[in-house]
């Protein structure tokens, strides 16, 4: 009895872990999916594009580093949430934030000035102090 009850669960263990993993593939494709129809974020004058890395605002080309164009599209496609500095820089540098490191203030600065942000009272990427970062989706209209 005891080796027809082992035999049973080799047999079931397999299919089992067949179905999870089609389960696993199915879901990878479906955010691979997701990621690629929304190459584009669009918010009022402000257009990004990721499959050419390409930033406009008020259909003038905005010109990015690739550092400054992934860290406006981590936050633009997170428009209305804010983000802590723990989360920004860990989707920046793949690292937990040490507490000392300023370089996504610096990136942040730097992108508010190429966006015509201002740096004392930002309305479009906003210091939310105590909790992070906040890219208002409805602030990109003209000026």
């Amino acid at each position: 009895m005891e080796n027809a009850r082992q035999q049973d669960l080799q047999t079931v263990e397999p299919a089992m872990a067949t179905a999870a993993q089609t389960g696993i593939e199915k879901q990878h494709f479906e955010q691979m999916q997701q990621h690629q129809q929304q190459a584009q974020l669009q918010f009022g004058q402000l257009s990004l594009d990721l499959s050419s890395h390409r930033v406009s605002l008020s259909n003038n080309e905005i010109p990015l580093s690739a550092t400054e164009f992934k860290l406006l599209w981590f936050l633009a496609s997170h428009a209305g949430t804010v983000l802590s500095r723990q989360q920004v820089f860990l989707e920046m540098t793949g690292r937990d934030y040490d507490g000392l490191d300023r370089r996504i203030d610096m990136l942040i600065s730097v992108l508010r000035r190429k966006l015509s942000d201002s740096s004392s009272q930002p309305q479009r990427i906003k210091t939310v102090w105590g909790q992070g970062y906040l890219f208002v989706a409805d602030a990109w209209q003209p000026l």
